[in-house]
């Protein structure tokens, strides 16, 4: 098709169904990411949304299957917009930085988003494959990096890979706790998700530069 023919088709049309699947989902996404998956109920889906269980169970079969979808898409939602980042060019000062920024930016502005998927992805077993892909596709694009900043040849070694889950891990559990925990003085930098940026980015650049001890224990 051309791009006049693109053009002459015109934009797809969302329907009503779309917007009222969409709207269940994001409702999931809020009152889930706030109370946990087992303290939202049906009901409590469906007062929210302002529909009836007729008009849910149209677009799902059960709660369980739009839970399921509902972190399936915030997952991918999450993971890809970090990936995409980790896979623009730049010297590892500006690659750091700007991957910081997304993981920091999907803390702060999707909070409800990245809680769903902390307590969905343990107990539900599609979720979780989703979650093992998405995650793996950035984990790659990390590794990848750091080959690249320790100029080795051949790409991705056992180090990089080594370097990358430490990291990544450490990461996102250090972020959970900041924005999600009980830790009063960790929840005051919230406030300055520039100084999150700064901090973790020069870790990161630090165990990458100086990776030669990891070496050593691999």
């Amino acid at each position: 098709m051309t791009d006049q023919q693109l053009t002459d088709a015109g934009p797809s049309k969302e329907t009503k169904g779309d917007r009222t699947r969409a709207l269940i989902k994001q409702i999931i996404t809020d009152e889930v990411g706030k109370s946990g998956p087992m303290n939202v109920t049906l009901q409590d889906i469906c007062n929210a949304a302002k529909v009836t269980a007729g008009s849910f169970y149209f677009h799902f079969k059960n709660k369980d299957a739009a839970l399921e979808e509902t972190a399936a898409d915030a997952i991918v939602a999450h993971y890809g917009s970090i990936s995409e980042i980790a896979a623009q060019p730049g010297s590892l000062s500006e690659q750091l930085d700007r991957l910081m920024s997304a993981f920091v930016d999907n803390y702060a502005d999707f909070g409800t988003r990245t809680r769903l998927i902390r307590m969905v992805v343990p107990s539900n077993a599609k979720a979780k494959l989703v979650w093992e892909k998405e995650r793996s596709a950035l984990a790659t694009q990390l590794e990848r990096m750091i080959a690249n900043a320790r100029d080795i040849k051949t790409g991705p070694d056992i180090s990089s890979y080594f370097t990358t889950e430490f990291l990544l891990t450490a990461t996102e559990s250090f972020l959970d706790n900041v924005f999600f925990g009980n830790d009063e003085r960790l929840h005051l930098a919230v406030g300055s998700p520039e100084l999150i940026v700064k901090n973790i980015g020069a870790i990161w650049e630090r165990a990458i530069l100086n990776d030669n001890r990891i070496g050593d224990y691999l």
